[in-house]
């Protein structure tokens, strides 16, 4: 029982981060980088989709989308208050 209750828990936890980081990207970056992040590291679904999948979904090639992922990213590891943000989810 203490197993299932700690798996809930887990589960809950991660939907709290999921929901945390989704609002993170969207003040944070355009919504196009919201959702090439959101799809590559599948926060839609729990698949991550490949570039040039992202690419076809949003008109832009493989290359282009990779060079989104990482403005965006650049974004948000230069933002010491999303650090802050996300502390408490990894202590």
């Amino acid at each position: 029982m203490a197993n299932r209750e700690r798996q809930e828990q887990q589960k809950q936890g991660g939907k709290l981060l999921i929901e945390e980081v989704s609002e993170i990207l969207e003040a944070k970056l355009t919504p196009r980088e919201t959702l090439v992040v959101r799809l590559s590291e599948g926060l839609n679904d729990g698949i991550r989709h490949p570039q040039k999948a992202i690419g076809r979904e949003i008109g832009r090639s493989r290359w282009t989308v990779g060079r989104i992922k990482r403005e965006a990213l650049g974004k948000l590891r230069g933002d010491p208050s999303i650090q802050e943000r996300l502390r408490a989810y990894f202590e």
